[in-house]
């Protein structure tokens, strides 16, 4: 009982002025964000299990996790066990006449620990990360086929704006083809149980492939603005969210270096999360 009081006091404790900015859907893009409700209900369990899938023009993705808190509640301070999967494909026009198809495939194994101070919820991991892409170019008739794997870390913070907002910020890099993505989030409740809010993204990824001589073409990243729609509900969660995404292409020796930004084109996603 003592330890159950320090531990709602420390809930209770001032807010931390923290201002959280900035975003896959690549690679986890992302990685998705499984962040805590305002008064994080307690003696839900120790697991918590997501799936969800997101899609543009010209990308898609479908990816599934889940997260372990040994000993503890999944919203009490402690380690964290996280395992996660996807796989998807997106492709991006270099010029009028050569477009370039990627399928990926990836899995994580991290380990974590989380804690808080007063509003403040942050959570920590570190592990190997494993992607595989298939890369192709029709036009070109070239096919190939690149695996990579290495160490891989993610921050997840949220922080709670009074009783009726939140923002949250999450942020992984991935030493495989130097993967790494940021993701911020503002919400309002318009209900309890409803928020709805603005997000920004950008997602990096380095993949490169000669599809002229002396030419390389160089995929930079995606960005996106939009917002989203948020019900919670005791031990669970369902999102979805929108708008305008746009890829940075490095333009290669042909177009002296210069990034090449493709026309906005629309994206959604949508992403179910279970704590048992």
């Amino acid at each position: 009982m003592l330890r159950l009081c320090k531990y709602r006091a420390c809930r209770l404790a001032s807010t931390v002025a923290l201002f959280l900015t900035a975003a896959g859907w690549q690679h986890s893009l992302c990685a998705q964000s499984r962040t805590d409700p305002p008064a994080a209900p307690e003696g839900v369990g120790s697991r918590e299990f997501w799936v969800g899938t997101d899609a543009g023009s010209h990308n898609w993705l479908v990816y599934t996790g889940g997260t372990y808190a040994p000993g503890s509640d999944i919203h009490a301070d402690g380690f964290r066990l996280r395992a996660t999967t996807g796989y998807g494909g997106f492709s991006y026009n270099f010029n009028a006449a050569t477009k370039v198809r990627v399928t990926k495939t990836y899995a994580d194994f991290l380990v974590g620990y989380q804690f808080r101070i007063g509003e403040l919820t942050a959570k920590a991991f570190a592990g190997w990360a494993l992607l595989n892409q298939e890369f192709e170019v029709p036009a070109l008739g070239l096919r190939t086929t690149k695996v990579d794997n290495g160490p891989k870390g993610a921050v997840e913070l949220w922080l709670n704006l009074g009783p009726s907002a939140w923002t949250s910020l999450d942020a992984n890099y991935a030493d495989t083809r130097e993967t790494w993505s940021v993701r911020s989030r503002i919400g309002y409740r318009v209900l309890p149980t409803v928020s709805l809010g603005v997000e920004g993204i950008f997602n990096h990824g380095d993949l490169a492939a000669e599809v002229e001589r002396s030419t390389k073409v160089r995929f930079q990243g995606n960005t996106r603005i939009g917002g989203f729609a948020r019900y919670e509900w005791f031990g669970g969660e369902i999102s979805a969210s929108g708008g305008l995404s746009g890829d940075w292409l490095d333009g290669g020796s042909g177009n002296g270096g210069t990034d090449l930004l493709h026309a906005p084109e629309v994206y959604g996603t949508v992403n179910w999360i279970v704590q048992f």
